[in-house]
């Protein structure tokens, strides 16, 4: 699920 969110917690792990 890697479009144009930016996670913004330290580890982008990409769950949502």
């Amino acid at each position: 699920n890697q479009r144009t969110f930016r996670p913004k917690k330290s580890a982008p792990s990409g769950s949502k």
